[in-house]
């Protein structure tokens, strides 16, 4: 444990402080403008698992923030965050509670916190931010909010982001200095100090042509398994065909990982995604082979990523085996009488020694009601297999915002 550091929360408060001077010593006609912005979500999840007692979470999660910003150039945001359950005891929730202990894990425990607290500042093609703050890098794969759950992923951190417009090129860098995880500050899990950097550059090489480069460097004190180096490429892009009411979509990913820092493995993993699809008259269909390989039997890790996108529903892979994994999958999407309508089928194995882990279908409706209300209905049902559970998870939600 460090015990001289200076956390970024301090030096986010010294910096509010003279902020908040600043904008109290200025005259009454100064540009400053305040905004205040409230989410409910409303969510049951019921969770079916082989050996565990069934799991019912009707949870309200709310998240009540406000903004000042002045001349466009500065801003200060603060953000609250709150999950209820009308039986926290109905589900177990990663351990916190004793009397659901028997019963399958809903990670959204009962909590109030600070969810964000940040001071951002912007000169000509330089963006600063400084405090507690959402990082969500490209598709979340390796660095994310896990904006599904109640109670989200946020990092105290310091950022920088350089844009030349003219070059079509973004620079990316980030200091870990704490990450505050969904399991909420008391779970023993709940958060990790850090002293970790991210280096993200993406270059709009063309309209169709995205290429993102990356470099993950990660030290966890709390959770030295998950120290590691991660390097990687990645080429996106979506292009139109024909009369351009069909669109082709690919993204081609490879990544190298090994140890670093604190980590106490030895091991050098690799990533792939190849994924491909096409949109014709309403409908997607989208196909795609992920890899998260192994070496002395280490799975290659994604410790910041926003998991429950990827590999299934069921969240049975938040940890990748020892073995690897492999995720082979199609997607199916339209829209039917305003809903948006998904169906999502995985197979998954081993990355090494063809173990079958077993499959996934994930079946999705959404509509938006008005402008500030939102529905939704999620069903997954993992059969696993060689000693794997059985799960069965549904949600219906329903999202305000204000």
């Amino acid at each position: 444990m460090k015990t001289t550091r200076l956390h970024l929360a301090s030096l986010l408060t010294a910096g509010t402080l003279v902020l908040t001077s600043f904008v109290s010593a200025e005259s009454p006609d100064r540009d400053v403008t305040g905004k205040l912005d409230y989410t409910l979500n409303a969510r049951l999840e019921t969770v079916s698992q082989t050996g565990r007692g069934d799991a019912r979470a009707l949870t309200l999660g709310s998240d009540l923030g406000y903004a000042i910003s002045f001349y466009d150039k500065v801003k200060f945001y603060a953000q609250l965050e709150n999950t209820a359950a009308l039986d926290g005891d109905a589900y177990n929730q990663a351990g916190l509670n004793p009397d659901g202990a028997d019963r399958a894990v809903v990670a959204d425990p009962e909590i109030t916190e600070l969810n964000q607290l940040w001071v951002a500042a912007k000169y000509d093609a330089i963006d600063a931010k400084l405090g507690r703050q959402i990082i969500i890098y490209d598709n979340a794969r390796f660095v994310g909010n896990v904006g599904w759950r109640q109670n989200m992923q946020t990092f105290d951190a310091a950022r920088v982001t350089i844009a030349a417009p003219d070059t079509g090129i973004a620079f990316d860098y980030a200091y870990l200095d704490r990450v505050l995880r969904v399991l909420g500050r008391d779970h023993p899990a709940g958060e990790w100090e850090s002293e970790s950097h991210l280096v993200h550059i993406q270059w709009k090489a063309r309209p169709n042509l995205t290429v993102t480069g990356y470099n993950y460097l990660l030290d966890f004190d709390d959770a030295r398994a998950n120290s590691c180096a991660t390097t990687g490429l990645a080429l996106t892009g979506k292009h139109p065909i024909g009369d351009e009411t069909t669109t082709l979509q690919y993204r081609l990913e490879f990544a190298r990982q090994t140890d670093h820092a604190s980590s106490p493995f030895d091991y050098e993993a690799d990533y792939w995604c190849l994924e491909g699809g096409i949109t014709r008259n309403g409908w997607t269909l989208l196909g795609g082979y992920e890899d998260l390989g192994s070496d002395n039997g280490v799975g290659f890790r994604t410790p910041l990523a926003t998991l429950h996108a990827f590999n299934g529903w069921a969240d049975q892979f938040l940890g990748t085996p020892g073995s690897g994994l492999t995720d082979l999958y199609v997607k199916v999407a339209t829209t039917v009488e305003k809903f948006k309508i998904a169906a999502l089928y995985h197979d998954f194995s081993s990355s090494s020694g063809s173990i079958s882990y077993g499959n996934e279908l994930n079946i999705s409706a959404a509509r938006k009601l008005t402008d500030d209300i939102n529905l939704l209905a999620k069903f997954a049902s993992f059969d696993g297999t060689n000693g794997r559970p059985n799960v069965t998870k549904f949600w219906l939600q329903t999202v305000f915002k204000f």
